[in-house]
Order: C-alpha cells, then structure tokens, then sequence
C-alpha cells in the first residue's frame, strides 16, 4: 500500500493548545509529531520481535519504572517517508537491517487516530517478515543513548500469541491483524 498523507512534524515534542470547534465549543488538544509502529515476523523462527523500554506514562505500583512491550516505533522528527523512518526505527531499537520497500503500511497505507479527543497525533501502522540474519546476532541495550533510550528485544514464538497480554494499543492492533492476515491464511 502507498502511505497516504503527510506526517505531521511537530516544533516542540509536545504541546497543549486551544481550539474552537465549528460548533464553537472549546477544547484543548496535545500536538506532538506523528508516529510509526512496524510488527517484525521472523519467518525462520516462527516469532514476533517486539521492544521493552522505560515509558515513564506506565510507571504505577507493581511497575515503579514504567517498562512496557511494544512495537518497533519512531516519531517523525524529520522530513522521511513511513518506510524509511520504520526501517531507521528497526535498526536503531533491534538492529535489524530492513529495506524500507519491503514494509506493507496497514490500513491502505492511511495514519489511525490514537485519541481523537484530545491528541492531534495520528500513527501508521506497518508490517514486515524478515528473516533472523536481518538482526545482529549480538544481544545489548539497544537504542539511541542521546534520547535516554535503553530497549530490549523480546522475542514471541507466534505459538504464544493468544496468550499474549498487551499494554500498547497499537501492538494490539498489530498482532490481531497478524494473527487473522498472517496465520489465518496457513
């Protein structure tokens, strides 16, 4: 699918801000950059590669520090198509090597809303099958130390994915689309 719309590329990683509706009711909204989720299927290994890092929004009793499973993922913090900042976002949290052409975009390449109510934040979804000598054969902290990121790989055998309990809405979304696309069709 070709990606459809532009990303947004916010000045300031978040912002409030006050709108009047046509109806002329007020309300404030949180602007921020878009975002892009991949789902990376190793086909050789019959698994999902998946992320955990700190996410201080999750932090509450039983998870002091906020660790969360999700997606490969990045904002757009520059001008690049959905594919290549996935494809940049592969490498960087998992080191993964991955053309950006070999990325189905979900969703007939069209960004979902994440909360219509109060964020102007819209995020593509994406879906890739690699093979596991696409990743680096070496386990370490993956991510970009200048951003304050320290992300695992979590690796899910596709056998367990029912039993899977998610966190992130967006992985969700993801793995119901794989499991009804992907392993609905073997």
């Amino acid at each position: 699918m070709r990606q459809k719309g532009r990303p947004v590329i916010a000045k300031e990683p978040f912002t409030a801000k006050t709108i009047t509706t046509d109806g002329g009711r007020i309300r404030k909204v949180f602007q921020t950059s878009d975002s892009a989720n991949v789902l990376i299927y190793i086909a050789d290994k019959d698994q999902i590669l998946l992320v955990r890092q700190q996410r201080e929004a999750m932090a509450r009793v039983g998870n002091p520090k906020g660790w969360i499973i999700e997606s490969v993922a990045g904002r757009f913090d520059r001008k690049e198509s959905v594919r290549r900042l996935l494809a940049r976002e592969a490498s960087e949290e998992v080191g993964g090597t991955i053309r950006p052409k070999d990325i189905v975009l979900l969703n007939n390449g069209a960004p979902l809303a994440l909360s219509a109510g109060c964020l102007v934040e819209k995020a593509w979804l994406g879906y890739i099958a690699i093979t596991s000598d696409q990743l680096e054969k070496t386990d370490r902290q993956y991510g970009l130390k200048e951003e304050g990121e320290s992300i695992t790989r979590v690796f899910l055998p596709v056998s367990g994915l029912e039993n899977f309990t998610c966190e992130d809405v967006r992985v969700f979304a993801l793995l119901q689309w794989f499991l009804r696309k992907i392993i609905g069709k073997r």
